[in-house]
């Protein structure tokens, strides 16, 4: 499972920036994602857009109460041809 996760996130790390072999340098590819972070989260590509969302977020500690888990109901397209990341809802 390790072993994709990490796949995963050099993928989408890959879309949205790109490097040269060897240069201590990146690129960006396109604007910023708008979301928040998270853990959990659904990712695939269609059509040659890459697609993320859903997920677990920050977790939100306010003592003496218990830590309560967000959940997120979102999700995020990334359009290589254009550049940008577009929040479908």
């Amino acid at each position: 499972m390790k072993k994709w996760i990490i796949v995963l996130i050099v993928v989408l790390s890959s879309l949205l920036f790109s490097s040269l072999l060897f240069a201590d340098a990146w690129t960006k590819k396109a604007d910023d994602f708008g979301g928040s972070e998270r853990n959990r989260a659904v990712a695939f590509t269609i059509d040659g857009k890459g697609y993320l969302g859903t997920g677990q977020g920050p977790i939100i500690f306010a003592p003496p109460q218990p830590p309560v888990m967000t959940f997120l109901k979102d999700l995020w397209m990334f359009d290589p041809a254009a550049g940008v990341v577009i929040k479908l809802f």
